[in-house]
C-alpha cells in the first residue's frame, strides 16, 4: 500500500536531532568533517557516537577491520583522547587481550603490536580508487581525525607487513 508521503512524519521532518546537531557543531571545532547518513539507514542507527557534555569530549565508536583475518569488532564510547596504540591493546596484546580474541587474532599477535599499523579510508575518493591514510599509534583519537572526514564513526583497517593492496597517501594530500 502506497502512502502519502505528506503524512509521513519520517519522510517530512528534514531537522536533525538536537544531540546530532550537539555532535556536529563539536566535531566541527575539532576539524573534523563528520557526515550522517539518514536515519532508517543501518550506519546512522547502529551509530553510538556521541558528545558528552559533562566533560567536553566526544564518545567515538570505533570500528577496527583486521584484514588478514576477516574479522571486525566495534568498540563504544570510546574517549577522543585515548591514544590508538592502548586502544589496540584490548586485541593484539600477548597479555593484556582477552584469550579468545587474540585466538582468533593469532596472525596478528605472533607480528606484535609495534608491527602492526592501522589506516582510514578517504572518504570522497571514487570506489574505484580508494585511498588510505596512515594513522601515527602514539597519537589520540582527536589528533588522527582532525582534518578528515568521516561518515558516521571512524572505521580503522589494522594491517602489517607490506600492505600493497591499499593506496597510501599522506594526510592532506590531493588527487
Amino acid at each position: 500500500v502506497i502512502d502519502n508521503t505528506s503524512r509521513d512524519n519520517l519522510k517530512r521532518t528534514r531537522a536533525q536531532p538536537n544531540f546530532l546537531k550537539m555532535l556536529h557543531k563539536q566535531a566541527k571545532k575539532r576539524k573534523i568533517d563528520l557526515r550522517c547518513m539518514p536515519y532508517p539507514m543501518d550506519n546512522r542507527k547502529n551509530n553510538f557516537t556521541t558528545f558528552n557534555i559533562k566533560t567536553q569530549s566526544i564518545l567515538w565508536q570505533i570500528k577496527w577491520i583486521f584484514s588478514k583475518c576477516d574479522t571486525s569488532y566495534t568498540d563504544v564510547r570510546i574517549s577522543e583522547h585515548s591514544i590508538l596504540k592502548d586502544l589496540l591493546k584490548k586485541y593484539i596484546d600477548p597479555v593484556e587481550s582477552d584469550p579468545v580474541l587474540r585466538q582468533r587474532l593469532k596472525v596478528y599477535n605472533c607480528e606484535g603490536l609495534d608491527n602492526c599499523d592501522v589506516y582510514i579510508k578517504e572518504e570522497g575518493s571514487p570506489a574505484n580508487s580508494q585511498r588510505f591514510l596512515k594513522l601515527d599509534k602514539e597519537k589520540s583519537v582527536l589528533d588522527n581525525l582532525a582534518g578528515l572526514t568521516l561518515v558516521e564513526y571512524p572505521t580503522l583497517y589494522i594491517d602489517y607487513g607490506v600492505c600493497s593492496q591499499y593506496n597510501i597517501v599522506e594526510k592532506g594530500e590531493k588527487g
